[in-house]
């Protein structure tokens, strides 16, 4: 049997269509997953899988009581959807001291450490030392070298 020259190309189109398709798959899967949780799109239905865990976070995240919030936040994590804007936001409007460690443990996996160590710095003098405790173990994690000259600089201890 021999190979002619339309067989081969026809393999190397077939290659070349799965590898592109992967890598759009890929490349633009996390931002479109982002954009249906925090865009409020409708988008989500065309995946019916992801539709009921979106829309069961969702809801849980805009609950009054805080265990649905924290269910919510976990969601986030489960879903491996941190957006750090969206969780800094909802650390502000938190008022329960569990509900503040639960979102800065959730930052602690962000992919944008730097911007993250920054921000959770920054909101240092704003909160309770229960709420200290988990940013310091956060900031810890996030960036060692960074998290050194941060107790340095404010003559902080680790409990």
């Amino acid at each position: 049997m021999s190979l002619n020259y339309k067989n081969i190309l026809t393999v190397l189109g077939v290659i070349f269509l799965a590898i592109a398709i992967g890598f759009l798959g890929f490349s633009c899967g996390d931002k479109t997953i982002k954009k249906f949780l925090f865009a409020k799109s409708l988008y989500p239905l065309f995946y019916p899988s992801y539709a009921h865990k979106y829309y069961t976070v969702v809801s849980f995240l805009n609950s009054p009581d805080l265990l649905d919030r924290l269910a919510g936040y976990y969601g986030l994590a489960d879903m491996r959807n941190i957006d750090e804007n969206f969780i800094f936001t909802r650390l502000d409007l938190e008022e329960s001291h569990v509900a503040k460690k639960t979102l800065i443990w959730l930052l602690s996996h962000s992919n944008n450490k730097k911007t993250t160590f920054k921000r959770l710095e920054e909101s240092w003098d704003f909160q309770s030392d229960e709420v200290k405790s988990e940013i310091l173990l956060t900031l810890e994690k996030l960036d060692e070298k960074a998290f050194e000259e941060f107790l340095d600089r404010m003559g902080v201890e680790m409990p």
